[in-house]
């Protein structure tokens, strides 16, 4: 068997992984759900970092139907999307508090215990 394609997204906080072969004779699709916890929260907007996650650093962000992944070192949205607004609450809220997002970057990294980060006020 020959695998065509693999493909794999999160929903909330579960990542689907979809596996399919030429010809589509063979079609897997596997949902796990992960933890993600919420470290930040402020204006209807979840701030959030998954463990062990893929590099550059970055952490989520939910606004209602919107999520976005935003780089810690230089804040631009790595993709995803956000209303202009919320992104820049987002955006704002990250340049406060930068050294703090770093620091749960490498707690998430080895599985450790991440902290609160104040919101936007």
């Amino acid at each position: 068997m020959h695998i065509l394609g693999i493909h794999h997204y999160t929903y909330q906080n579960h990542i689907i992984i979809t596996v399919w072969s030429r010809g589509n004779d063979f079609y897997l699709s596997l949902c796990y759900c992960i933890n993600m916890p919420t470290i930040s929260r402020f204006y209807g907007i979840l701030i959030q970092m998954y463990f062990d996650d893929h590099n550059p650093p970055h952490f989520h962000a939910i606004y209602n139907e919107y999520k976005a992944v935003i780089s810690i070192h230089d804040f631009s949205l790595l993709y995803g999307d956000l209303p202009a607004k919320a992104l820049g609450l987002v955006i704002e809220w990250a340049k406060i508090h930068q050294q703090e997002l770093l620091q749960e970057w490498n707690l998430a990294k080895g599985h450790k215990k991440l902290f609160e980060i104040e919101p936007l006020k």
